[in-house]
């Protein structure tokens, strides 16, 4: 999708958001915003582009000024170590359940909120644990994907996150207890915010 008018905010707070979880200080910080304005599409001079390629243009002048192609690397080891530190718990839970798939997709999409850009709390996620809440997954869509499932002998699952992957690594250990089938996971190639990698 092409960008609009209500991107321009979202793209420049997440742009803040991120220098601020890089242990830059206030002087670099504005040294950044400063060249990253600078993109056209930001001006509101360019608008047959997509966010993510404006997001991507963005990361590039971070990097670049910071001198690294991953300055996230830290925090995202550490969203990696904090949802892996629930892992027992969140296994368990999910065979705890009446429906191990179910329970399994609905840590996956709740899975989503981690995500440091948007100053998601790990901890946060404990509370989520909720059979009730479980309903919000849409049944008609559940009993197609579960079906589909029992007919594949192949899957291609694509990641999102650091620390999502946990809850990514649940659901695809569930749907294999339940048939045997090989997977093939899509991450990143290289390092993009923090998005997971091969080493995730």
């Amino acid at each position: 999708m092409l960008i609009h008018a209500d991107c321009i905010p979202c793209i420049l707070e997440m742009t803040i958001s991120s220098l601020r979880k890089i242990s830059l200080n206030e002087e670099q910080i504005q040294e950044i915003l400063a060249d990253v304005i600078n993109i056209p599409a930001l001006q509101g001079r360019k608008w047959d582009i997509t966010s993510a390629d404006v997001v991507e243009s963005v990361m590039k002048r971070i990097y670049k000024k910071v001198g690294s192609n991953d300055p996230f690397y830290n925090i995202k080891m550490l969203q990696n170590e904090k949802v892996q530190e629930l892992y027992p718990l969140l296994k368990d839970w999910i065979q705890a359940g009446d429906d191990p798939l179910h329970s399994a997709i609905y840590l996956a999409t709740i899975g989503n909120a981690i995500d440091f850009m948007i100053s998601a709390d790990v901890e946060e996620l404990k509370k989520l644990l909720n059979r009730d809440a479980e309903s919000s997954i849409p049944e008609k869509n559940y009993k197609e994907l579960r079906e589909k499932l029992t007919k594949t002998d192949t899957l291609v699952y694509f990641s999102d996150n650091a620390g999502e992957i946990v809850f990514d690594k649940l659901l695809i250990e569930t749907i294999k207890s339940i048939k045997p089938m090989d997977v093939a996971v899509v991450v990143r190639s290289e390092p993009t915010l923090n998005d997971a990698t091969l080493k995730d």
